[in-house]
């Protein structure tokens, strides 16, 4: 695709792309963070304060938690890249995690109306998850693990547990291998086989709801989120957080 965006990421496949340092996809005020992917995929900006250094915060909210939560509706581009069951997809973010106490975690996203507990068909990250670990979930209601049809937690490694940090999180679903996984900062980490749903589809038309899902809240910041239709390769990841590492210094 063509694009101005920047001369270093990966931009074949890119069909959603938010940068809150692009003016372009943040001028600084509104509720609309837009996509630069061409694709239309706008985020409402549900709950967060904008940051100048280029990135939004969340806020505390009374009675509950400090929250930072955007919506994605639903749209061609993304059902064509989410509900296929063969090649695959991947999403990328930039993120901050500050707190965890319950029910703040590490900054989860949903994509569908939810992928947790009977009849629902979608995916999701970090559903209950702190700094210390990181889960990824997906079902199409056929019967598997309590809740879902794939999961798995995995313990990561130290240096990525410390909260305050900024993490570059690369995940993937690769459709023809039946596995999900997930790299931070560049450093492939884990995967598990999602094979309980081979041949189903992960995606319901739901859109994607960033920072919040099933009660649970992200306290910290976010700078990006991208999303592409088939599975970056490992150099792509790296030149991917290589391209944006030191606006964060991670």
């Amino acid at each position: 695709m063509a694009t101005a965006y920047s001369p270093k990421l990966i931009t074949d496949g890119l069909v959603l792309c938010l940068d809150a340092a692009d003016k372009k996809s943040y001028s600084g005020s509104g509720s609309t963070w837009t996509d630069r992917s061409g694709n239309g995929n706008n985020a409402t900006i549900n709950i967060g304060s904008f940051n100048s250094k280029g990135y939004f915060d969340s806020v505390e909210t009374v009675d509950y938690a400090d929250r930072l939560e955007f919506t994605i509706g639903h749209s061609t581009s993304l059902n064509d890249a989410f509900s296929v069951t063969s090649g695959g997809w991947s999403i990328e973010e930039i993120v901050r995690i500050d707190d965890n106490t319950y029910p703040e975690a590490g900054a989860g996203t949903v994509v569908s109306n939810g992928a947790y507990s009977s009849g629902h068909v979608g995916f999701d990250w970090n559903h209950g998850s702190y700094n210390t670990q990181f889960q990824m979930g997906a079902g199409n209601n056929v019967g598997e693990a309590v809740g879902y049809d794939a999961r798995f937690y995995h313990n990561l490694p130290t240096k990525f547990q410390t909260l305050g940090q900024w993490l570059h999180r690369s995940l993937y679903w690769d459709r023809d291998s039946d596995v999900m996984g997930f790299y931070f900062n560049g450093e492939h980490i884990a995967s598990t086989s999602i094979s309980a749903v081979s041949d189903q589809t992960l995606y319901d038309g739901g859109g994607i709801s960033i920072g919040t899902l099933y009660g649970w809240r992200h306290q910290g910041a976010r700078a990006a989120f991208r999303a592409y239709n088939r599975v970056l390769t490992a150099a792509e990841v790296l030149q991917n957080y290589n391209a944006t590492k030191s606006r964060f210094e991670i």
